[in-house]
């Protein structure tokens, strides 16, 4: 034994692809045969290092979602709160985009809701979907 420590010398390591990338269309036979090999275990000694890059790939695309609805969001804007939005009496509800508090929104509701009375709700901006005009 060499001291207790695991080594990662045998393990592939990881390729982080840029999240701006368009990513390919699923080949929904490869990805039925994907779920076929984890659930039979042929993964089983890779799925903490599955696990993380999923959970990273994940995460920059919340990150590039919330960019881009910023890039979309501005004070004055009219948004409407969306069905992942918690706790669940907001969805649907309207309010105006009043300004950003650092990654958050502050949109004044069109009327006291639940524990809103004031009316003021501060949420991630992929809770908000910004409403057409007319």
């Amino acid at each position: 034994m060499s001291g207790g420590r695991a080594t990662t010398e045998s393990r592939p390591h990881l390729v982080v692809l840029d999240p701006d990338a368009p990513a390919p269309e699923p080949d929904v036979d490869e990805a039925g045969a994907v779920e076929r090999r984890i659930a039979a275990g042929d993964f089983d000694d890779d799925l903490d290092v599955l696990g993380r890059a999923i959970a990273r790939r994940a995460y920059l695309l919340s990150v590039r979602e919330g960019l881009a609805v910023r890039e979309q969001l501005s004070a004055g804007d009219r948004v409407t709160v969306r069905s992942i939005a918690r706790p669940r009496y907001l969805h649907g509800e309207r309010g105006t985009v009043q300004c950003w508090l650092g990654s958050r929104v502050l949109v004044r509701l069109d009327r006291p809701i639940g524990r809103f009375v004031d009316r003021m709700l501060r949420c991630p901006p992929d809770g908000l979907e910004k409403l057409r005009d007319g």
